[in-house]
């Protein structure tokens, strides 16, 4: 499939979607769980995932206007680094209001994170292959949100959940 890329850069976002993926997938497979460990209920746990939608969505309306005026490369790597101290200070947190920020900026830096690898994708593909390289980008995302979940069980099978989101950091870190 990647023999039709030749561009080393669209191959970089790949492998990067890749690692970023892997990380969502650790944290989406913990995230209610630790929730559930500091005692939220469901609806609690239910409304941070909204706080996490509308970071989603107030971080996509200047978006466009983000990447125009600093680049796209650099609105990524700051959002990178955004997504993995989210996740990161996210298992030491336990007050709602410290978990709510935190889930804000997760969400807000994940949209940024999306909206920047398209971009670069997009601007670097010939017209006739653009619907192909932004199918090999869903599969790579995919292939983490698959292998993410299961890295997660193995590292909370062996340490504490804590180390989880500390390599899923890590992944987007990377």
């Amino acid at each position: 499939m990647l023999a039709r890329v030749k561009d080393p850069a669209t191959r970089l976002v790949y492998a990067a979607s890749l690692l970023v993926g892997t990380g969502y997938g650790i944290s989406i497979a913990l995230t209610a769980l630790r929730l559930n460990a500091l005692g939220f209920g469901k609806p609690a746990i239910g409304s941070l995932a909204a706080v996490f939608a509308a970071g989603i969505v107030l971080a996509s309306v200047p978006m466009a206007a983000l990447v125009q005026r600093f680049s796209a490369k650099t609105v990524l790597v700051v959002s990178l680094a955004g997504y993995a101290a989210c996740v990161g200070v996210f298992p030491f947190l336990e007050s709602g209001a410290a978990i709510s920020a935190a889930r804000f900026f997760d969400g807000a830096c994940s949209v940024a994170t999306w909206v920047c690898f398209e971009t670069v994708l997009l601007r670097r593909a010939e017209a006739h292959q653009k619907a192909y390289v932004m199918s090999l980008y869903a599969v790579a995302v995919a292939l983490g949100y698959l292998v993410g979940p299961l890295l997660a069980k193995g590292i909370v099978a062996f340490a504490p959940m804590r180390m989880a989101f500390l390599a899923s950091s890590a992944l987007a870190a990377a």
